[in-house]
C-alpha cells in the first residue's frame, strides 16, 4: 500500500512539473491579449474617424482645378458591371491625425499593377475603390495614367452604406469589425468580400500585376 502511495506521489508530482509552464505561458498569452484589447478602443476611434465620408471644410470647399472628389461607388452614374469588373481596394489610412489621409495617392507599383489589368484587359471595368473619403491631385502623374484608360473608375466608398442590406450589416453597425487586433487588416478583407457579394467580378490586391486576358476566370474570384 505505501509503495502504492509513493508511486501516485511521484507521478503527481511529474505532471505538476509539465503542467506549471504551460498554465505560466496560458495566463501571459492572457496577459498579452488583454492589453491588446485595452489598446483596442484608442485604435476603433481613430479608424472609425478615417472611415467616416465627410471631408474637412477646408478640402471640400476649396477644390479649385487642381482637385476632384471621388464618387461613392453605390452612388455614381457609372457602376461595376456584375461579374465583368476587376476590383481594387485600398483600405489603408494613411496619417491618421491629420489631412492627408484624405488625399488620394497611389506608388508606381500600384498604377502598374491598375494599368496591367485595364490594358489587358479592355472589356472588363476596372474599378479602384478607397475606403475612405478622397480627394484627387490632378498634377499626381500616376492617377493621370491610369484615368488615361477608359475602362478605370476611381471611387470611394463608406463602410456602413456598403453593408447595407447585406448578411453582415448588423454587425458592421455595431462596429465590430474595429474590435479586432489587427482592424485594418480584417476590414480589407470584409470589404473583399462584400465587393463580390454586391457585383460578382474578380479582386485583385494592389501589387499583382496582370499579364494576359481574365476573361476564362471564374466569377467572385480573389487573388
Amino acid at each position: 500500500m505505501f509503495l502504492h502511495l509513493q508511486k501516485f506521489r511521484i507521478r503527481l508530482l511529474i505532471c505538476a512539473k509539465l503542467l506549471l509552464p504551460i498554465l505560466l505561458f496560458r495566463e501571459l498569452e492572457l496577459f498579452a491579449i488583454s492589453m491588446l484589447e485595452k489598446s483596442t478602443p484608442l485604435n476603433s476611434f481613430d479608424l472609425n474617424q478615417c472611415y467616416l465620408d465627410e471631408l474637412p471644410d477646408k478640402l471640400s470647399s476649396n477644390k479649385g482645378n487642381e482637385s476632384i472628389i471621388l464618387g461613392d461607388v453605390l452612388l455614381s452614374d457609372i457602376k461595376p458591371t456584375p461579374g465583368r469588373t476587376i476590383f481594387f481596394l485600398e483600405t489603408k489610412c494613411q496619417s491618421p491625425d491629420s489631412d492627408l489621409k484624405y488625399i488620394m495617392n497611389l506608388t508606381a507599383r500600384q498604377a502598374c499593377s491598375i494599368k496591367s489589368a485595364a490594358l489587358n484587359n479592355p472589356n472588363f471595368q476596372v474599378f479602384v475603390i478607397f475606403a475612405n473619403p478622397k480627394v484627387t491631385d490632378k498634377e499626381n502623374r500616376f492617377i493621370n495614367v491610369i484615368q488615361s484608360y477608359k475602362n478605370v473608375h476611381l471611387r470611394q466608398l463608406n463602410i456602413w452604406r456598403y453593408a447595407k442590406d447585406t448578411p453582415v450589416e448588423d454587425w458592421v453597425l455595431r462596429n465590430n469589425m474595429f474590435l479586432s487586433i489587427y482592424p485594418t487588416e480584417h476590414t480589407s478583407d470584409l470589404l473583399r468580400l462584400l465587393t463580390l457579394y454586391r457585383f460578382g467580378g474578380i479582386y485583385m490586391d494592389l501589387d499583382v500585376v496582370v499579364l494576359r486576358s481574365l476573361e476564362n476566370v471564374p466569377l467572385n474570384y480573389l487573388h
